[in-house]
């Protein structure tokens, strides 16, 4: 054996020194291009034939690129219409690029709209972890940095502010794209762009071409096409950098419906290309929700990579009930004020995996649920190293529906930029229903720019719990749906918080709760709102129990920031005063961060009303007896 070894060795040597001797030989070659630029639109690339319909570039930024080769091209700067949180009239734009990269690149960008501060220099990179640092020609009007996505993953999805966070620009560095097919192989099907508004790609059209193949690819352009629901094993579907698909609903305009509804084993949705819905829900009422955009039923084996939803009508992806799914690279842009313009969600499905994904929607972002009718546990879900800026409701975390078990989740290395709207938290643990919710992690986490409190766990009656709601016994025929705790009531146990970091921003108000007559139930504070047997605030008592023990703050820190609230410290220290400077601290206590730890934290007509200092003393020694809190690397 060690002759055999010496033999491996000399061999690798020796081949070794004729790479060596070929290289120093060679002539010096031009390195490769490490970019790839989708085609353009409009005259200068892939024209559609309705001009005053094609894709427009953004008015507010000009985009150049340079990779390793030193050819400089210009990006197509996209654009999304950005409805302000809790004002759906009040629309601004936010901009975006797409392109993949390998290695160092150079990116230009040149700033043509007026700036909402007078120096362009007032300019912030996100996500911080990223270190990004900008060179600033205020005379030009120019930002230019340089990125290197390979070695620093952080920097593949990117918000450049200048002077607030209105009007934005989204640089998105993809890795290298090769799931492009060879469009003259027999199983690829070949979409044209439209030839005009009434070129539609219907169902029947679809069905047709998956008969005999199982690719189908659109080409850069714009794509008229109808809702649709493909029920297919081994199916790929494949949207070019540069494609725009435009839906529209059969015949109408609005509804209800999801808009693309796969199911089958090892189905794939893959390319860089744009999923636009901005057609029909520009014709939905304000706050309202048509279907999902994009979502996989009884599926196995799927794959989501690198496209981008625009303008959703509702959730944009969701996997139910489906096993074996990976997500990455995707994009959620263009959120439109709707309740339940959720992100990404895994509904009873189980071995996960979401990463490098940019949710930038308007409720509920990176979630988990487990619907009555998904009939079927939720298990064995990441989500890893995410960018999330939440226009509404929660950025992470288990959301209400659980009437089936949720178990083994985690969010690791995931980055919140901001959190405008709603007075829910950031990490959040929420469950209204019978089923049992355990294993839960947080870890790794940057809440980077906040309204809200950083973490809420809560247990509830809710509006989302459908207690009361007789649609659930078509699927539970065995359901109690009178309202008892004992039934419906959800049990949790081994939450951990580990390694998290917390920046509130200016605006940041504990004691505020918002009219519960508007979406948005929960105020601002940090929660832990649990029902238990030892105190009784209006509810119906449980007989047990509803935590189970195991709830873990390990290096939770919470940086400098100015309470907008007087509130009193009932466990220990002195009261706070509006204003006042709470300095960075890791989190020891409930009550230095104005902790809401009773029944009735929503102060709707349905919970009960806030119990008396003596209580509320009583509630935080008894749950600050039961957690964990750990300040030092274990």
């Amino acid at each position: 054996m060690i002759l055999a070894c010496d033999g491996i060795r000399k061999i690798l040597l020796f081949a070794s020194g004729l790479c060596l001797s070929s290289c120093l030989n060679m002539p010096s070659q031009k390195p490769m291009d490490s970019v790839v630029v989708y085609p353009h639109h409009g005259k200068n690339g892939v024209a559609y034939a309705v001009e005053e319909l094609e894709e427009k570039p953004s008015p507010d930024y000009e985009v150049l690129v340079k990779g390793i080769a030193g050819r400089v091209q210009p990006l197509f700067v996209y654009w999304a219409q950005q409805h302000t949180p809790g004002k759906p009239e009040d629309k601004e734009n936010e901009s975006f690029v797409n392109f993949d990269c390998r290695g160092e690149v150079e990116i230009t960008i040149k700033v043509n709209r007026p700036v909402p501060v007078p120096n362009i220099g007032n300019v912030v990179i996100r996500p911080l972890k990223a270190e990004v640092r900008p060179s600033v020609d205020s005379v030009a009007g120019e930002i230019r940095f340089k990125i290197d996505p390979d070695r620093h993953p952080k920097q593949r999805m990117l918000s450049i502010e200048i002077g607030g966070i209105k009007r934005p620009l989204f640089v998105f560095a993809n890795p290298p794209d090769d799931s492009a097919p060879d469009v003259n192989a027999p199983n690829v099907h070949v979409f044209e762009p439209a030839k005009g508004e009434d070129d539609i790609i219907t169902q029947a059209r679809l069905e047709a071409a998956t008969e005999s193949q199982n690719t189908l690819f659109f080409k850069p352009g714009i794509h008229n096409i109808e809702h649709f629901h493909l029920d297919k094993n081994d199916l790929t579907f494949n949207v070019a950098g540069g494609a725009v698909l435009r839906f529209r609903k059969q015949g109408v305009t609005g509804g209800r419906g999801n808009v693309m509804e796969f199911s089958g084993k090892n189905v794939r949705f893959l390319g860089r290309g744009i999923i636009d819905t901005k057609r029909d829900t520009e014709a939905l009422p304000s706050y309202r929700v048509a279907g999902h955009v994009l979502e996989f039923k009884d599926s196995e084996g799927v794959t989501i990579d690198g496209v981008t939803i625009r303008h959703a009508l509702g959730f944009c992806v969701v996997a139910a009930a489906s096993t074996d799914v990976h997500v990455s690279h995707v994009k959620l842009l263009g959120s439109q004020d709707l309740v339940s313009n959720d992100g990404i969600l895994m509904d009873g499905t189980k071995d996960a995996l979401i990463e490098n994904c940019f949710a930038n929607n308007h409720d509920d972002s990176l979630e988990v649920k487990a619907h009555y009718y998904v009939k079927t546990s939720t298990e064995r879900v990441i989500f890893r190293n995410n960018v999330i800026w939440s226009r509404g409701g929660m950025p992470m975390g288990v959301c209400w529906e659980n009437w089936w078990d949720i178990r083994d989740v985690s969010w690791v290395d995931n980055t919140v930029i901001h959190h405008e709207c709603y007075g829910n938290g950031d990490l959040c643990v929420y469950v209204g229903n019978r089923g049992t919710v355990s294993n839960i992690r947080f870890e790794d986490i940057d809440i980077e720019d906040t309204l809200f409190a950083g973490i809420c766990i809560m247990a509830e009656e809710h509006p989302w719990s459908f207690w009361k709601d007789p649609r659930v016994k078509e699927h539970i025929p065995d359901v109690d749906l009178s309202g008892n705790p004992d039934s419906n009531w959800p049990f949790f146990k081994d939450i951990v918080f580990r390694n998290v970091t917390i920046r509130h921003s200016d605006a940041y108000n504990s004691g505020y709760f918002p009219d519960p007559d508007l979406h948005g139930l929960g105020g601002w504070g940090y929660k832990l709102h649990v029902p238990m047997p030892e105190f009784e605030s209006g509810h119906i008592k449980p007989s047990l129990p509803h935590d189970l023990g195991g709830i873990v703050f390990d290096r939770v820190k919470i940086l400098d920031y100015r309470d907008g609230s007087d509130f009193t410290r009932y466990g220990r220290g002195p009261d706070h005063r509006a204003g006042e400077l709470i300095k960075e601290h890791y989190l020891t206590d409930l009550t230095t961060d104005n902790w809401i730890v009773w029944e009735g934290a929503n102060r709707t007509a349905a919970h009960s009303p806030e119990p008396g200092p003596l209580e509320k003393m009583e509630r935080i020694k008894f749950w600050e007896s039961r957690i964990k809190f750990s300040v030092r690397n274990e």
